[in-house]
């Protein structure tokens, strides 16, 4: 089971949760770092205790003012990836496939009206 169905089905209080959040913003963190820092390599990256990390093989070094633009990318490419799920769950709701049929039904019918001569 993917780590966001575990956040979306846990109790939001649970360990379980917490710890499917931290693995996922773990790999939120690595996607952040590489898009920043080409050529950096992941490596180990799990979810501990108190948190998360990666350890990564970069011809970067890493200082506390790489942090601040870390942390702004990781916060786009979540907001992206709720975006990104939002829209396929609107695109999945009972309304909006009855929209849909409902715009097919009227688009085909006035696509297959003939005018007279």
């Amino acid at each position: 089971m993917p780590a966001t169905d575990i956040v979306h089905a846990a109790d939001p209080n649970s360990q379980e949760a917490l710890d499917a959040l931290r693995h996922s913003a773990a790999h939120v963190m690595a996607q952040a770092v590489q898009e920043l820092f080409p050529g950096t390599k992941i490596t180990i990256g799990p979810a501990i205790e108190n948190g998360f990390y990666y350890d990564f093989d970069s011809p970067h070094r890493f200082t506390e003012e790489d942090f601040l633009p870390i942390e702004k990318r990781m916060l786009q490419i979540a907001e992206a990836t709720t975006s990104s799920r939002a829209r396929k769950s609107a695109m999945r709701s009972p309304r909006s496939i009855g929209r849909r049929r409902a715009r097919s039904t009227s688009s085909s019918c006035s696509s297959s009206s003939r005018t007279r001569s």
